[in-house]
């Protein structure tokens, strides 16, 4: 049995004193300037020095990570990564092809990139997992819409879950074209039956970045749900990923 999806434009996208007792009056005195207000050990949070702590430019950051890659060019290399992509979201969501033509020759500054947006992507990974899955979590839209953005493909993605919408696993179902994927229905489910999943929530992007269902995502997902329910299996939602756009096919009511 086999199902194909299509998108909007029939794309199916889815950190001393000297002295005796010098010492001692040293810690006293400290210890009593860090706790008396207004005292000299109490920094002034109106303080040019404070604020300039306080307000670490996220472009700085950037700087430090590549320094060790593009050394005295890492402020300049920062600032042009920061002037291509818009901002550091935008960066690590870029593929890594983009990010190493954007580097200009620093491809140890590229890999840096990559490895953080890896990072990045794991801790997003890890909060999912540990939390009932729910398609309008923020931390779950992160993690998607990171994951999937820059993808040149479309591609099919399920979040297998248990009765209590516990998290079991997320895998790649299959992998189309720019315009089109198809998916076998019978070894999406299979894969569900095998992991002992009460259910799953189906994800596909769309390169074009349009978010809106097309009728032929509608059909073949009510398709997809009819033959699930056959199995005991629900589908509980159907996401499609827009570029940092996350639409629900439920709470569109098409589900």
């Amino acid at each position: 049995m086999a199902g194909q999806l299509s998108a909007h434009d029939h794309r199916f996208a889815y950190r001393a004193g000297n002295q005796p007792g010098d010492a001692e009056r040293s810690i006293r005195n400290t210890c009593v300037r860090a706790v008396i207000p207004g005292g000299v050990g109490v920094r002034d949070r109106n303080s040019a020095t404070y604020q300039e702590t306080s307000q670490v430019r996220p472009i700085s950051i950037l700087a430090t990570l590549l320094n060790p890659f593009a050394g005295n060019r890492s402020d300049a290399l920062a600032g042009q990564l920061i002037e291509r992509f818009g901002t550091i979201q935008r960066l690590l969501g870029a593929s890594d092809t983009q990010i190493e033509i954007a580097c200009q020759g620093h491809p140890g500054a590229a890999s840096r990139i990559s490895g953080a947006r890896a990072l990045v992507l794991a801790g997003l990974q890890e909060s999912v997992e540990r939390s009932r899955v729910d398609p309008a979590d923020p931390n779950l839209v992160r993690y998607l819409t990171l994951k999937f953005r820059g993808r040149p493909y479309e591609e099919l993605h399920a979040i297998f879950v248990d009765h209590d919408r516990g998290f079991i696993s997320e895998e790649r179902v299959s992998v189309g074209t720019t315009g089109r994927v198809k998916a076998r229905i019978s070894n999406v489910l299979r894969r569900a039956i095998e992991l002992g999943a009460r259910g799953l929530i189906l994800v596909h992007n769309h390169p074009s970045e349009v978010p809106e269902p097309s009728i032929e995502d509608i059909r073949s997902t009510k398709y997809i749900k009819m033959v699930a329910s056959a199995l005991d299996v629900e589908i509980f939602d159907h996401l499609i990923i827009a570029g940092t756009k996350v639409v629900s096919m439920r709470r569109l009511n098409v589900l």
